[in-house]
C-alpha cells in the first residue's frame, strides 16, 4: 500500500493553524490577566506561563505586550459591523446584529474598555462607528455633528450595557437605540 505524502500546501496550512492557535492562546491569556491587573503590571513571563507558551515564541510574533493588545483591539474593531450607514427601515435588524456581536465579544470588550491605554481604543471604536469619516468636522455640518453626538451617546450607553450596568437583550437595546435615532431624524 502506497503512503500518501503531504504536499507543501498542507504543511503550510498546518503551520498557519498552529500560529493562529498560539496567537489565540496569547490573546486569551492576556484577557485573563487583564481582568485582574492593568497591562502595565503584566510581564511577558506571566503571560507566557498563563498561555503555556515559550517566551521566544511570544517574541517571534510580538515585540511587546502592547503590540498584542493593539492586535486584540484591531481584531475587535475590524470585525465590528458597520451600523451608521443603515437606513431607518433596516436599523433595528442591523443594530440587533451589532449588539449580538458585542455580546458574543463582551469579555474581551470589557477588558479592552477597562484597560484602554489612554482613550485610544475608545477613539478608534468611535471612528469605526462613525464610518471612518473626517477627523475634523465643520461646525456648519449639522448632520455630521448630530451623528457624532448620537453615536457618542450610544457608545456610552453600549459601554454601560457591556459592563452589565444596563440589563437587556441585544434586541431590546437595538429597539431602544433605533427609537432614539428615528426621533433624531424627525
Amino acid at each position: 500500500m502506497a503512503e500518501k505524502k503531504e504536499g507543501a500546501g498542507s504543511t503550510n496550512r498546518a503551520a498557519n493553524r498552529r500560529v493562529q492557535m498560539t496567537k489565540r492562546m496569547l490573546r486569551e491569556a492576556l484577557a485573563d490577566l487583564m481582568e485582574t491587573q492593568p497591562i502595565g503590571k503584566i510581564t511577558v513571563r506571566q503571560l507566557c506561563a498563563c498561555a503555556d507558551v515559550n517566551r521566544s515564541t511570544f517574541y517571534s510574533y510580538y515585540s511587546d505586550l502592547y503590540q498584542l493588545l493593539y492586535e486584540m483591539e484591531k481584531e475587535v474593531l475590524d470585525e465590528m459591523p458597520e451600523v451608521v450607514t443603515a437606513s431607518a427601515q433596516e436599523l433595528v435588524p442591523v443594530l440587533s446584529r451589532f449588539f449580538a456581536y458585542l455580546e458574543r465579544n463582551r469579555r474581551v470588550l470589557c477588558v479592552l474598555l477597562k484597560n484602554a491605554v489612554g482613550d485610544d481604543f475608545r477613539k478608534r471604536a468611535l471612528h469605526t462607528l462613525l464610518g471612518g469619516g473626517a477627523e475634523v468636522v465643520d461646525i456648519g455640518d449639522k448632520r455630521q455633528l448630530a451623528l457624532i453626538v448620537f453615536v457618542s451617546g450610544c457608545f456610552t450607553l453600549t459601554e454601560k450595557w457591556i459592563f452589565g450596568e444596563i440589563r437587556c437583550t441585544p434586541e431590546q437595546l437595538a429597539e431602544t437605540v433605533a427609537a432614539f435615532a428615528v426621533k433624531e431624524e424627525s
